[in-house]
């Protein structure tokens, strides 16, 4: 599915996304999105086909999932199994990833997870200089 992005946001203003088809025109969103804003893993989404591409329109239903993305700063790693540790600590929070050019993650935050800790995990991690954070998509369920 695609999803148009907001001016100057990189991938040429859109991003592909992983769906499965639920019924008619309503799909559930089957990753964690890179670059797309308000829109979070296991969303219920709407979309329709426009040419060869399946169009993101808008959300049916959320889930409860957060969205939350990490770009490192490599040269203030002290080794690269700097990355490795914050990804089982990720793990650990009970959340999952996915990884970008070995330096940027999208982090999908299921519902149950303390949030607020691994936000402070994030911020912590930033104010050190290890990398900077950004908040996709905060959840709720409808």
């Amino acid at each position: 599915m695609i999803v148009e992005l907001a001016e100057g946001a990189p991938q040429l203003g859109r991003e592909g996304l992983w769906v499965r088809h639920l019924v008619d025109n309503v799909y559930v969103l089957d990753n964690i999105p890179f670059y797309a804003y308000g829109i979070a893993c296991n969303d219920e989404v709407y979309a329709e086909p426009v040419g060869s591409d399946l169009v993101f329109k808008g959300i049916r239903g959320r889930k409860g999932h957060s969205v939350y993305r990490v770009a490192f700063d490599m040269e203030n790693l002290d080794s690269p199994n700097d990355i490795n540790e914050f990804l089982e600590n990720i793990k650990n929070f009970g959340c999952s990833f996915e990884g970008c050019d070995g330096r940027l993650f999208a982090i999908d935050v299921p519902l149950g997870v303390d949030v607020h800790s691994l936000y402070k995990y994030f911020q912590n991690g930033e104010d050190k200089g290890l990398w900077e954070f950004e908040e996709g998509h905060y959840g709720t369920r409808s």
